[in-house]
């Protein structure tokens, strides 16, 4: 065996080497010449490459938890805590932290949890270099992990199961949210210059001019067109100021008006008051046009007399209704 300092060489010449420890640690480039297959195998199964980030920064939250009880004990914006991450009892994880800071030292800490998140242990780190990257397996109860880190120094940070650290990537669900804040923003101001942005199926734009447009669904804040027509929907419930049809004929306006000029209705109408042919109609009381109008409020009528002269007949009226009474002549 031939050992040397930093800056030279160190060699095993021995024909059969072997190393035992918990731990070995290989920095730089290492060589094997001769390898058998099994070794190469072996070597290759044990390298376990997660890739997703597991950590969303939009679950991010300010400070750091406690050391002893796991709970989170401040609120210290330089530092960011990440939300409860699932893992299994058991399972390889790697760390990667890129540091906007250079190599100086800072900290990085590691709190596992039950399943039912209940606290287990820490691993709390200060660390120098860039990156700093750590791997580790979690405890056999782990149900679930959280990284804080010092936030406030910048640079990214990538927590991925697996022993190999890879190229930092957003988590998806950081993407997803990316992708819909552009897609709203750049909405908006299509709708404020009247530009058009495509986006798969969804057009956004200030106005479309068209002949005609094939579409399962049209959302809009208003719709304005001459006519439409060839319609054939349900509809279920409309909601719009006024509705007028037929040039004026029927109109129901926003405050529940509604005017049907040459209109024929038929069956029963339920009101508390109002005109018909002329006779203004309350809950107990008809006035103005000889027509006969019922209200659901009569129930019973009282005969006051039976004439054979109809002068008589109108004399007692004129008294009935002097009184304050209605009163009206009904031939027999």
């Amino acid at each position: 065996m031939e050992s040397g300092t930093s800056s030279t060489d160190f060699t095993l010449t021995d024909r059969t080497a072997t190393l035992v420890a918990d731990v070995i640690n290989l920095q730089g480039l290492v060589t094997f010449d001769g390898l058998s297959s099994f070794a190469k195998s072996s070597i290759i199964d044990s390298v376990q490459v997660g890739g997703r980030n597991l950590i969303v920064r939009k679950t991010l939250t300010n400070g750091y938890p406690s050391q002893s009880t796991g709970a989170m004990m401040s609120t210290d914006s330089q530092f960011r805590t990440s939300d409860f991450i699932k893992l299994k009892g058991g399972e390889f994880f790697t760390i990667c932290w890129r540091k906007d800071g250079g190599i100086t030292e800072q900290w990085l800490g590691f709190f596992y949890y039950k399943s039912d998140k209940t606290y287990i242990s820490c691993n709390d780190y200060k660390r120098t270099g860039n990156p700093v990257t750590i791997t580790e397996t979690s405890p056999d109860e782990c149900g679930y992990i959280r990284i804080y880190w010092k936030y406030s120094i910048g640079g990214t940070i990538k927590l991925e199961l697996g022993n190999k650290a890879t190229d930092w990537t957003p988590a998806p669900e950081d993407v997803d949210s990316s992708i819909s804040a552009v897609d709203t923003a750049l909405a908006n101001l299509c709708y404020d210059s009247n530009k058009t942005y495509i986006n798969g199926g969804k057009i956004y734009t200030g106005t479309i001019t068209a002949t005609q447009i094939a579409s399962k669904a049209i959302t809009a804040d208003k719709l304005n067109v001459t006519s439409l027509s060839a319609i054939s929907a349900n509809l279920g419930s409309v909601t719009a100021g006024s509705i007028n049809i037929g040039s004026g004929k029927f109109i129901v306006t926003s405050a529940g008006a509604l005017t049907a000029t040459g209109a024929t209705i038929s069956g029963k109408i339920t009101a508390t008051e109002g005109i018909i042919g002329g006779k203004n109609i309350s809950a107990k009381t008809e006035t103005g046009a000889s027509n006969k109008v019922e209200s659901d409020a009569v129930k019973y009528y009282v005969q006051a007399g039976a004439f054979k002269n109809k002068d008589k007949a109108q004399e007692l009226v004129d008294k009935l209704k002097k009184a304050g009474f209605d009163a009206i002549i009904k031939d027999a």
